[in-house]
């Protein structure tokens, strides 16, 4: 009785270390650059190098981050990190991915795996509310766009950029932006340098949702100086 009391003891302490540990490293990556993804491990192991160059936010050009909160999370600054009418929609629809935010999406990279199941949904959603409760969401953003995946072996704006469009972050238009934000979706599938017509079509919605978004100030909690 006592040896099972014991062991019972020991998984308790276990289950809480494995539970309190992810709080651990998301207030350290309030201030340190996450070194990695498990998806970037995923695609490092299957093909053998990936690309990724981490820029800070101020150097990412604002319309970028417009038109990337414009075709991820047009709410972004609205909500806590869970988005009802994004869940209503996504549950409406059969599709999980769809009713994800940012914050979602980041907690997925840093923490959890991509297959879907019951267990991951499970544990997204108190990892989303601790990093929208401990980060600001300029940070949250900045991870955002340095973290996604763009192709097999791309992550980061930096790098989808050169390896894409072969221009520097600075040096791409506002349309360009955009089909970079439209391939976010489906980074495996879609080519934001032969994008195809649906791409395109997509890309210049997400250009006037980037436009409207900077007119009725859904910028204000990433824009520069919040």
């Amino acid at each position: 009785m006592e040896r099972t009391r014991k062991i019972l003891r020991l998984l308790g302490y276990t289950m809480a270390m494995l539970a309190f540990l992810p709080v651990v490293f998301v207030l350290a990556m309030k201030v340190v650059d996450p070194p990695f993804t498990l998806q970037e491990v995923r695609e490092r192991f299957r093909h053998g190098k990936v690309f990724q160059d981490w820029v800070p936010i101020g150097e990412v050009p604002q319309g970028m981050q417009r038109a990337i909160v414009a075709a991820e999370d047009a709410d972004f600054c609205r909500h806590w990190g869970l988005d009802r009418k994004s869940i209503e929609t996504s549950l409406s629809s059969g599709s999980q991915s769809r009713g994800a935010t940012i914050t979602q999406k980041v907690a997925r990279s840093l923490f959890l795996w991509p297959a879907e199941s019951g267990l991951r949904r499970m544990m997204e959603v108190p990892l989303t509310l601790v990093i929208e409760a401990a980060w600001t969401k300029r940070r949250i953003l900045e991870v955002y766009v340095n973290t996604a995946q763009f192709d097999r072996r791309v992550f980061g704006v930096a790098e989808a950029s050169r390896n894409y469009l072969e221009k520097e972050l600075p040096e791409l238009t506002e349309l360009e932006w955009a089909k970079m934000a439209a391939v976010l979706s489906q980074p495996v599938e879609l080519s934001a340098r032969t994008p195809s017509d649906a791409t395109l079509a997509r890309a210049r919605k997400i250009v006037e949702g980037a436009q409207t978004i900077a007119k009725d100030g859904r910028d204000e909690c990433f824009a520069a100086g919040s």
